[in-house]
């Protein structure tokens, strides 16, 4: 549970009560010097929290920039893989239809020679 900033104000005063205007000065310089060495380790301790939080946000980019240059290396050997794959696909159909059209020469020229043979028969 969170103070009140009134309490917080209130517990910070000093116990003493001064007999004097020099106690009077003493005291609040010493107690203005714990306000400044306080404020102090507050930036400070927030300097090194930013620091600790910049560290681990470089350390986040860094490995995320490493992810992406392996995802794109995998996506570049996938691409390669892909491409070789459809030349293979491409080329077996070539030589597929190559055979295809040598196949119907031959049906034509044998087609070509019976009907010839049937012919000089008659």
């Amino acid at each position: 549970m969170k103070e009140k900033p009134t309490s917080l104000v209130l517990r910070s005063l000093p116990d003493r009560t001064p007999h004097s205007l020099d106690e009077l000065a003493d005291i609040y310089l010493s107690e203005s010097g714990k306000i400044d060495y306080d404020r102090n380790n507050l930036f400070s301790s927030c300097e090194d929290e930013l620091k600790s939080i910049n560290a681990h946000y470089s350390q986040q980019k860094e490995r995320i920039a490493e992810c992406m240059d392996n995802l794109n290396k995998e996506l570049a050997e996938a691409k390669s893989r892909y491409e070789a794959a459809i030349r293979f696909c491409m080329q077996t159909a070539e030589r597929n239809i190559d055979e295809l059209q040598d196949r119907r020469r031959m049906l034509q020229v044998w087609f070509e020679q019976n009907k010839q043979r049937l012919t000089d028969e008659r």
